[in-house]
């Protein structure tokens, strides 16, 4: 893994609202102090692809992170943190600054890996503090890497679960696959093929058979935010997980997992 740290001072304009669009169309979400952003690139990258992270002040106070990485912490969806070196000292972001690390992936990730990128801070000579985050994608291409069979998730029996975006609307449809990337068949012990979404608002009307995905096969399920779990609760603003369950005889049970947001319209 290398860290390339990078502190340069620009002249950019201090943006108001929730969000930010860039050039590129992509955006990057402000917390409750617009003041701060964390930027990349873009959101989807190659397995082996250097994924640039950037972390602005665009406010106009200094702003006060708790080491000398500027607070960046990175969580693979399965719940693996990356450490960076880092030394615990009180470090200053001014105004119009940004600093920008290279993150090389795990080159032993999943087929697809969603990371969530964050840090926290202070404005200079407050005690509050804030936080914010943005999520990125690794995906492995399947015909230009051919040993995509030595990636750690494709030991068998494996399978992946995926949403189309990291985050929604509230009502916006949420489409979740599963698919079967590892080399044998898989069983699934619903006709919704073992997926559900937290607390258990999707996916109800399954039944209960055994069902199959063959290598390479997948299957999708398109949630439209209808509560499963209590019709009469609407679904809510906040951070929720697909998961889905599988198995096949001789290697027991497994879950696989993916994190999604929906937010307000």
């Amino acid at each position: 893994m290398r860290l390339v740290w990078v502190v340069i001072p620009i002249v950019i304009i201090a943006i108001v609202g929730f969000y930010v669009s860039t050039p590129s169309g992509l955006q990057t979400i402000f917390n409750d102090v617009p003041s701060v952003v964390i930027l990349t690139e873009k959101e989807r990258y190659a397995i082996d692809e250097p994924i640039l992270i950037t972390i602005k002040n665009v406010g106009d106070v200094p702003m006060v992170f708790n080491d000398d990485n500027y607070g960046i912490s990175i969580v693979r969806h399965d719940k693996k943190s990356y450490d960076f070196d880092r030394e615990l000292i009180e470090t200053i972001l001014y105004p119009n600054d940004e600093h920008t690390i290279i993150f090389d992936g795990d080159p032993r990730g999943f087929y697809m890996n969603r990371y969530s990128i964050s840090t926290s801070y202070s404005p200079l000579d407050s005690n509050m503090v804030y936080s914010l985050h943005k999520r990125v994608e690794t995906w492995i291409d399947l015909e230009k890497d051919p040993n995509y069979s030595s990636f750690e998730s494709h030991m068998v029996p494996s399978a992946i679960i995926i949403t189309d975006k990291t985050e929604y609307k509230l009502g916006e449809p949420v489409k979740i696959t599963v698919t079967n990337v590892g080399t044998i068949p898989l069983g699934f012990g619903d006709s919704n093929f073992g997926i559900s979404v937290t607390n258990g608002v999707c996916c109800g009307g399954a039944y209960a058979i055994v069902m199959s995905l063959s290598p390479g096969a997948h299957h999708t399920l398109v949630w439209e935010q209808y509560n499963w779990a209590d019709e009469k609760t609407p679904i809510k603003p906040g951070e929720y997980e697909a998961t889905s369950f599988f198995f096949h005889e001789g290697f027991g049970g497994y879950t696989v997992k993916i994190p999604f947001s929906i937010v307000d319209k």
